[in-house]
């Protein structure tokens, strides 16, 4: 008489295949949660970064320079502004500027950065001698 069912290397072979499997999608949400935490501190620094970006635009008086600004959040902001073509402009009543932020911050034991560029344009003042 011939019994069914499963032989014990017919089970542990089945039983391989699944562990395998399951270890494969652990392994596929361990690196997507990387993935997440990876993208969520690049996109808040890019936040910050056009924030201050924003901040630095805002002024009405733009003027070459270069400075490094610290924030309570942990980035740290290099911010360069140059006059450009200035050769093309003089007879304009506008300025042109490039602005470049570079924000930088710590994830781990890594030090990560960013870096936006943008054009500005500025009314030029004509500077008025009072005395």
């Amino acid at each position: 008489m011939k019994e069914k069912g499963f032989t014990l290397i017919e089970v542990m072979v089945a039983l391989a295949i699944l562990a395998v499997g399951i270890t494969s999608l652990i392994q596929l949400f361990g690196g997507s949660l990387r993935s997440i935490g990876l993208s969520e501190g690049y996109t808040k620094a890019a936040l910050a970064a056009e924030a201050e970006l924003r901040n630095t635009l805002s002024a009405q008086h733009l003027k070459e320079d270069s400075y490094t600004k610290r924030s309570d959040a942990g980035y740290t902001y290099d911010v360069l502004i140059k006059q450009i073509d200035t050769d093309k402009t003089s007879h304009l009543q506008y300025e042109l500027f490039s602005v470049e932020l570079t924000i930088r911050w710590k994830a781990g034991l890594k030090s990560k950065s960013y870096t936006l560029k943008t054009l500005a344009a500025r009314k030029k003042y004509d500077l008025v001698n009072t005395s």
